[in-house]
């Protein structure tokens, strides 16, 4: 199944955090630009990296709930689990604004999308009708 998604979801996150933190609030406003969850986030230092995948700390996270500028980030009850292959890491260097932004990541394409479209459907053919013997689309057809 495909996260939900949104165009230009890409929102402010108000404070820094440790590696730990899962409970993550937006600048005000922002939980309204972002789908409803869930789906996965990019999270980046955007003062030094206009290009996500270029600052060395970037995140993957998943997004469970949002509650108005509040997020819950995927956790195991104390610490917040990254995902993708991205590791958690601090996004609190003062100065610095962090951003995350919704949107396809390698397991919508890798994982999601090719999960959609398995078909273990059998089909028998006699003379100009076809059998479908699987749900959703069981059936005869009419060749």
């Amino acid at each position: 199944m495909l996260d939900n998604a949104k165009n230009f979801a890409k929102v402010t996150v108000s404070i820094g955090y440790s590696a730990t933190a899962f409970s993550v609030t937006l600048n005000s406003g922002d939980g309204a630009k972002l789908p409803t969850a869930p789906f996965n986030v990019t999270w980046w230092n955007s003062t030094d990296y206009a290009d996500p995948s270029d600052d060395p700390n970037v995140e993957i996270d998943r997004v469970t709930a949002v509650n108005g500028d509040v997020l819950t980030l995927a956790n195991d009850g104390t610490t917040r689990i990254a995902q993708e292959a991205t590791a958690t890491s601090t996004k609190n260097t003062a100065g610095k604004v962090y951003k995350m932004i919704a949107g396809l990541t390698a397991k919508s394409v890798n994982v999601d999308l090719p999960g959609m479209f398995v078909c273990n459907e059998v089909v028998t053919v006699s003379g100009n009708t076809a059998t479908l013997a699987h749900a959703p689309v069981a059936g005869t057809v009419q060749l």
